[in-house]
């Protein structure tokens, strides 16, 4: 159940399986008249454009991740204060998506006193590797242990499109691998529910975004296999119907990629 907190400024969305002791730290700080100063000398950015700032910090041993959302003027102002901005309807989504596959669970979203800002609260998922620290270079894993991985990436992108959902930048460095073998989706700002006008389109955009980056760095190229088995046995469908479903949007990815980097890897499809 999540719980919606109305009433004067600020408004505030809590989850009922968060921290309740790290949101009420969270909110005292991102409320109060020192926020400028906590976020300045307890938040490590990690990116950072003129809209946005994404970092995190720590609270109690634990870590977790914040994303500001700054107003663009005062009609953005307005969403943000009604609860009608992005992060808002992120929240709801993720929330929806987290009850039903691994990824970070939201922590908080809160709007400040000004409504200038809107502060979104994940956890950090630790000790992981990225996808391509995984499987491309000197520290990758044996290749019985890729398989798996791949094979396992399958069946969770299958399992997410199943359920009804794409991710819509599906890249290697968006999937996490735990200590444990446990994978986790990060970065879902473009999550959206699968459409239902043209629901192939768009999963087979997630496909593509994956198999580019398998074309690019994957030296081993018989393990993009395991791939496809792990998704079409989720999904029910043959390799072949899982090639055409991509293949319009890997040959456009290729061509952006070509152009901005170059010509790298090889051609699979």
């Amino acid at each position: 159940m999540i719980r919606h907190n109305r009433g004067a400024s600020p408004r505030r969305i809590n989850s009922a399986y968060g921290d309740s002791a790290a949101q009420n730290f969270l909110l005292a700080e991102l409320t109060g008249p020192a926020v400028d100063t906590w976020l300045q000398q307890s938040v490590t950015p990690i990116k950072e454009d003129p809209n946005s700032t994404v970092g995190f910090y720590d609270y109690h041993n634990k870590r977790y991740y914040l994303k500001v959302y700054r107003a663009k003027g005062r009609l953005d102002s307005c969403w943000h204060r009604l609860g009608w901005s992005r992060p808002f309807r992120q929240w709801r989504r993720i929330n929806a998506f987290c009850a039903e596959l691994q990824s970070p669970r939201p922590l908080l979203v809160v709007v400040g006193a000004d409504s200038d800002c809107t502060y979104y609260a994940t956890d950090f998922v630790a000790d992981c590797r990225d996808l391509n620290s995984a499987l491309v270079g000197e520290q990758r894993l044996p290749r019985e242990q890729a398989a798996k991985v791949l094979a396992d990436c399958g069946a969770m992108l299958g399992k997410m499109h199943r359920l009804g959902w794409f991710h819509g930048d599906l890249k290697w460095s968006n999937l996490l691998l735990g200590p444990d073998g446990m994978l986790s989706i990060i970065d879902l700002d473009g999550l959206r529910r699968l459409p239902r006008w043209r629901p192939r389109a768009a999963s087979g955009r997630d496909l593509a975004r994956f198999v580019l980056n398998a074309e690019e760095f994957l030296t081993d190229v018989a393990l993009l296999e395991d791939f496809l088995a792990g998704y079409c046995q989720q999904t029910g469908s043959s390799r072949q119907q899982c090639i055409d479903a991509f293949y319009p949007s890997l040959l456009s990815l290729r061509e952006k990629h070509r152009r901005k980097y170059g010509l790298r890897g090889q051609l699979l499809f």
